[in-house]
């Protein structure tokens, strides 16, 4: 008994098992996402990405294979932290997911060429 017992524990324990939202996590978002879009929106992701609905979804895993930006992947805070200034989004780091959002999102508003904004869109979606 004992020996199942410190098995179960292992097992429920061992953090290698936990995928967080893996890659299927991040393509059901990808579809909610371009679903729940304005329709000049889809048609601009559309245009973007060449008329290929499929290809964003897929699209939304690209940072993770190989990871790139992982320092924009999170936001790092004190753990007496109650929140976050909007005057320093990244309070323990130049950079982190909510400098990462906002500067994709003026990629995105620029008038720059459009593979700059399909980077950033890619980004966006994951």
């Amino acid at each position: 008994m004992y020996r199942i017992l410190i098995a179960a524990l292992f097992l429920i324990s061992n953090p290698t098992l936990a995928s967080a939202w893996g890659d299927t996590g991040h393509k059901i978002g990808c579809e909610i996402t371009f679903r729940l879009a304005l329709p000049e929106v889809r048609a601009e992701i559309r245009r973007l990405m060449k008329g290929e609905d499929h290809f964003f979804r897929e699209a939304c895993i690209f940072p993770d294979h190989p990871r790139t930006r992982d320092k924009e992947h999170y936001v790092n805070l004190a753990r007496t932290a109650k929140g976050i200034a909007a005057t320093s989004p990244c309070p323990l780091a130049p950079k982190c997911v909510l400098s990462a959002i906002e500067s994709d999102m003026a990629v995105l508003a620029s008038s720059t060429n459009d593979e700059r904004k399909l980077t950033a869109l890619k980004y966006l979606g994951h």
